[in-house]
């Protein structure tokens, strides 16, 4: 059989709290001491406050780069308050308080004190109260001004020292922004050096293209000057060649310094567009190259050549004419075809800086660009370190005191409040401490202790007998709780067994002194009393008990029967009790397991269940003792006498489970000596209702 979680009521709380409502006042009134005493011998306190302002939002600084360090303004208010109540905050108030000029208004105070005293509040937007609760009036007031006086001083320290270390962060800055600007404008200029690029396409009307097609012109013009000069040349030659080079009269010779000169020339001609090749106008070399062609030229022109008079034959003076126009046109060549191969170069040269120049402007206009960040980065460090002179000489704080402490006002405990509230919290202490007592209780009290943690049948209980002594109450009081509960008892056995009729009944505990024999006892005189034919069986063959209920003798009984002395009819006793008879223990035998597991017991049962209705069986208790085992293979059934409030769930589970190994049929348990208060007599009548109602309706089907 499972076990079902417990599931509590309302009239389970009430019971459980009525049920040690002793404790539950104890606690209650004992707290309510204690807080009433607490009252009482408490000090008075009193508690003055002051204001203060906090600019949350002040106007701040413009950092450039870098992290700020960290300033008030950038401080929640909630910060800014637990920052009042800290032991700086008291160190200074107490330096202030010392050094007060006026010697009235002077308080001698450690920080130490004051700390313990100071409070703050927020109050928005931008509001601290600052709060001092103290024994003395008079500290209370001076510690509330001093601390939010202190609170302030530190706030201003701390800003000025803030906007100090900005200042130096912002110098320190400033310097190297300074740097990084002249750095970019010096490598812009070493670029352009290496390159030659002095402005970007299209900034001045010019640049590459613009002359890359001026030189591809005049190229076109030297070669068209090269080509003119080669025929000029070709036609000189021919009639030079058609001219006889010498005559028979007399004729008239050049000078030959002239002739060398002019031969220097064109050789100086042709070395300078060798060079004009090669390099530009600008280069050293064809500079040089063309002041010694000018300086020839101008020896040439200011020549006077003389005339020579030859009386023998003589070149002819027309072909030496030609020669010399031959040799001028041939410089003319050189000089022409010289050009057009410097023009080749410098175009080609051209050609490759342009091929390259989209690269040399993303690298300018990068440099460009970082120059600009960088003068940019510039000024606008230059006018935080304003800013930041211009703060740090105003020398002001966020904070500031809008309202001082002049009263303080009395906050010690209140007499009728502390009782209120420690009455509240005896109550909840106290019912705190039954259901804690309750949840820890690991005994069988309830039937659903029973049901749920034992999992058997609950059959009833029987209150505790005044008194407490074990007595066959249903002949003394018959009239009383106990016997009444010993018929409902009987009762719900009846119902229990209406579909499985049983004729022999085992009646045993978990341990000694639970009341089994008396249960054993009562339960028998309630079932006689209904009519029915009832053995009594003494088994507890070690403890034999039920003659005494009777005055009866056991020197004869059950053991003289197992041996074989006597037949049982012979050993049986009567009560005086109609319908009742007693099977007393006999002489204690040494071995009493082996003779109850004996054939002749069982034997014996089947006999006593043919001569009477119900055959009551009293056995040692199950879990110290074997009897109870070896009996419940023989008995029909058996039922468990549980006292309530001693025998532990444990100990109920273990006997359920040593019956159930033996093979023995569990009816189900009693719960004895139940203390009942009032609330329990409405929850187990409730109970028997509701059980008693489900017992009907099995019958019924």
């Amino acid at each position: 059989m499972e076990t079902s979680p417990r599931r509590f009521e309302a009239r389970d709380y009430a019971r459980i709290v009525i049920k040690r409502l002793g404790l539950t006042a104890l606690v209650f009134i004992g707290t309510v001491l204690a807080g009433g005493l607490y009252s009482l011998s408490a000090p008075q306190l009193y508690t003055a406050s002051s204001l203060i302002r906090v600019k949350t939002n002040p106007p701040g600084f413009f950092w450039v780069s870098g992290e700020s360090p960290a300033v008030p303004d950038m401080i929640s208010l909630e910060t800014q308050a637990k920052l009042a109540t800290t032991s700086e905050v008291a160190q200074r108030a107490a330096q202030l308080l010392e050094k007060e000029p006026s010697e009235a208004k002077r308080v001698h105070a450690s920080a130490a004190e004051i700390l313990g005293s100071l409070k703050s509040q927020v109050i928005e937007p931008d509001l601290i109260r600052i709060h001092a609760t103290h024994s003395e009036r008079r500290k209370a007031i001076a510690f509330a001004n001093a601390g939010a006086e202190a609170f302030c001083q530190l706030d201003e320290e701390a800003r000025r020292a803030s906007i100090r270390a900005g200042r130096e962060y912002i110098e320190s800055e400033l310097k190297r922004a300074e740097h990084a600007y002249e750095q970019a404008e010096l490598r812009i200029a070493q670029f352009q050096e290496e390159t030659g690029l002095l402005t970007l396409p299209g900034e001045d009307g010019g640049g590459t293209p613009n002359l890359l097609a001026q030189y591809e012109n005049e190229r076109r013009a030297a070669e068209a000057a090269a080509e003119e000069a080669e025929a000029q040349l070709a036609e000189l030659e021919r009639l030079y060649a058609a001219e006889p080079t010498e005559e028979t009269e007399s004729t008239y010779s050049m000078n030959p310094v002239l002739s060398a000169l002019r031969s220097e020339l064109a050789a100086r001609q042709v070395e300078l567009a060798e060079l004009r090749s090669k390099y530009t106008d600008e280069h050293p070399d064809v500079m040089a190259a063309q002041e010694r062609v000018a300086a020839l030229q101008k020896r040439i022109d200011d020549f006077e050549e003389p005339v020579v008079s030859v009386d023998a034959p003589q070149r002819n003076p027309f072909s030496t004419a030609l020669r010399t126009q031959i040799l001028q046109a041939q410089v003319a060549v050189r000089q022409a075809r010289a050009r057009v191969t410097a023009l080749n170069h410098v175009i080609a040269t051209y050609r490759e800086d342009y091929r390259d120049l989209p690269e040399k402007q993303r690298r300018i206009r990068r440099l460009q660009d970082q120059a600009r960040m960088a003068r940019e980065t510039f000024l606008a460090l230059l006018t935080s370190q304003r800013d930041a002179l211009i703060d740090e000489h105003m020398k002001k704080g966020l904070a500031s005191v809008v309202d001082r402490a002049t009263t303080a006002t009395r906050v010690g405990p209140q007499l009728l409040r502390t009782l209120i509230f420690s009455a509240v919290i005896g109550v909840l202490l106290g019912v705190g401490l039954a259901f804690l007592l309750e949840i820890m209780d690991n005994t069988v009290r309830t039937p659903e202790d029973v049901t749920r943690d034992l999992g058997i049948p609950f059959l009833g209980i029987v209150p505790l007998i005044e008194g407490g002594r074990d007595e066959l109450v249903t002949l003394a009081s018959p009239k009383s709780p106990p016997a009444e509960a010993y018929r409902t008892l009987r009762s719900n056995i009846n119902f229990a067994t209406v579909d499985t009729p049983v004729t022999s009944v085992l009646i045993t505990s978990a341990g000694a002194a639970e009341g089994k024999t008396c249960t054993t006892a009562n339960l028998a005189v309630v079932m006689a009393q209904s009519g029915q034919s009832v053995l009594l069986v003494d088994t507890d063959l070690r403890r034999p008990k039920l003659h005494r209920y009777f005055d009866l003798d056991a020197s004869r009984g059950l053991t003289n029967v197992l041996v074989g002395d006597f037949d049982y009819a012979d050993v049986l006793q009567e009560t005086g009790i109609p319908g009742l008879k007693l099977l007393a223990s006999g002489p204690l035998p040494p071995n009493p397991a082996e003779l109850l597991d004996s054939e002749r017991m069982a034997q014996l049962l089947t006999h006593l269940g043919e001569s009477f209705d119900i055959v009551l069986l009293d056995s040692p208790p199950a879990i110290v003792l074997t009897d109870a085992c070896v009996l419940a293979a023989k008995v029909d059934t058996v039922v468990f006498v549980l006292e309530a409030g001693k025998v532990t769930r444990e100990a109920g589970r273990e006997m359920r489970r040593l019956i159930e190994n033996a093979r023995g049929a569990i009816l189900g348990g009693v719960l004895n000596k139940l203390r009942l208060t009032g609330s329990d007599y409405y929850y187990y009548y409730y109970y028997y209702y509701d059980y008693g109602r489900t017992g009907r309706r099995r019958r019924s089907r």
